[in-house]
């Protein structure tokens, strides 16, 4: 049986062998040598080219000059053994250099230096204060920080950071009045040095309190500078003083001065105001009907009072005396007064309480009538006080069988009215029938200060003729 056939194969176990280190990011225009970054050992050769698989027809020098972010291939080969890799070529875009703001913060602040960089761009931040990305305040100032980019393709660039010294204002403070429309401009309280913000509070509405009662309010100013803390300040607002006044009584216009501050009751201080007012006195004379007069308290937190006062002119009351007879020891003077005025103090001679006693007096006698309504002044009456009169009756003589006789016709002349008494009178008549002899008979005038009188009557009786006899 002839021998199988035999195929020699020669197997070499030498594969390419390297190393690829990385490759910096380039910036836009610049130029890189691959092969600078590519270590060969064991005669291992390597081949640059732009895509992959790699072949003749996409071979490229090593130096590339990429505009932006590239793939290469590298062909490794070792005899017949060969591999690829791909390596990339970052290109970091191009431009101007990233912007490094300045920033403004208060002494005792801290600031995160990354946020002032735009757009975010990687490097080290070097200057006073800095610490990593930190800037941390010292003194007042401006400090000037530079931002290294980690990246060739920037330059370095600098921001100004303004540390302002941190302060407080200083505010007025200041009291105010609870009163309607009573309010209080905030700007007067503020510091010179700090005059733009807000204010907060209650009773604040723009740059303007006002008070919803009395009490002690805090306020706070916000200043809108940079670096001024916010100030409280304090307005004490007071309760409006008001007097409490007495109501005052009428007073007459010939009056004396009525004194004013008797009518304050509550101990306010304060000014008188109004027509007759002098200082605190008020004098009616030349003034009538209703005045009204003013308190206003010294306090600036205040309520001013006023209050009516009645002023009466004074009257007369009308009256006039009358005859009064000497014999009447109880005339009534009140018959005597105004039904207006009525009421008051009688005085003169003969006069006790309301009753005039004229008896010890004679002719014209003068009393005062002090009336006791208000502003009545006295009026003085004049009593004529008669002695008393007699009149003279007549007398005559009658038959008892004349029929009614007319007792007017004894009457004296100056007394015509009154009224008649005695026997066989009724009314103004005498009947003589059944009286015989003198009958007395008395007038009592009507009239004041008469006495009564008296006169007789003779009646004669009737007579019955004696017839004799006659023999016819």
């Amino acid at each position: 049986m002839p021998s199988p056939p035999s195929v020699t194969v020669n197997v070499s176990n030498t594969l390419p062998t390297f190393s690829v280190s990385s490759i910096p990011p380039l910036c836009g225009g610049q130029s890189v040598d691959l092969s600078d970054f590519v270590t060969l050992t064991n005669g291992t050769t390597a081949t640059y080219h732009s895509g992959s698989p790699a072949n003749a027809g996409n071979e490229i020098n090593p130096i590339v000059s990429p505009l932006v972010t590239t793939l290469y291939t590298i062909l490794l080969s070792n005899g017949p053994c060969s591999t690829e890799i791909n390596v990339l070529v970052t290109v970091l875009s191009s431009g101007s250099d990233p912007t490094f703001n300045d920033a403004s913060i208060c002494t005792n602040d801290v600031i995160n230096l990354t946020t002032l960089i735009n757009p975010p761009t990687a490097g080290q931040f070097s200057g006073p204060n800095v610490s990593g990305n930190t800037f941390t305040t010292g003194l007042s100032g401006d400090y000037v920080i530079t931002f290294t980019p980690t990246s060739s393709c920037y330059n370095p660039v600098d921001a100004t950071i303004t540390v302002n010294q941190t302060d407080t204002p200083t505010l007025q403070s200041t009291t105010s009045c609870f009163l309607p429309f009573y309010s209080v401009d905030l700007t007067t309280l503020l510091d010179p040095l700090y005059t733009s913000g807000t204010w907060s509070g209650p009773g604040v509405s723009g740059n303007i309190f006002t008070p919803s009662g009395s009490g002690t309010f805090t306020l706070t100013f916000t200043s809108s500078e940079a670096c001024i803390l916010p100030a409280t300040t304090q307005i004490i607002v007071d309760a409006p003083v008001t007097a409490t006044l007495l109501p005052f009584p009428f007073i007459c216009e010939n009056g004396t001065l009525l004194n004013l501050t008797s009518y304050v009751t509550n101990g306010v201080s304060g000014s008188w105001s109004g027509l007759g007012v002098s200082g605190d006195l008020f004098d009616p004379s030349g003034l009538s009907g209703t005045i009204t007069l003013t308190f206003t308290p010294d306090e600036l937190c205040r309520i001013i009072s006023s209050a009516n006062i009645e002023v009466i002119v004074p009257e007369t009351p009308n009256m006039t005396g009358t005859v009064v007879c000497s014999t009447n020891s109880s005339f009534n003077l009140t018959t005597l007064e105004d039904p207006f005025f009525a009421g008051g103090v009688w005085s003169g001679p003969g006069v006790t309480g309301n009753t005039f006693n004229a008896t010890s007096l004679a002719g014209n006698v003068v009393l005062t009538f002090q009336s006791s309504m208000p502003c009545a002044l006295p009026v003085d009456v004049t009593m004529d006080v008669a002695l008393p009169e007699i009149p003279i009756l007549a007398n005559t003589s009658i038959c008892e069988a004349s029929g009614i006789f007319d007792l007017s016709n004894l009457l004296d002349p100056s007394f015509q009215v009154g009224s008649w008494s005695g026997v066989g009178v009724t009314g103004n008549d005498f009947n003589p029938f059944n009286l015989s002899g003198s009958i007395n008979l008395t007038f009592t005038s009507s009239q004041l200060c008469v006495n009564a009188a008296t006169t007789f009557i003779i009646v004669d009786a009737a007579d019955t003729p004696v017839l004799g006899a006659a023999t016819i």
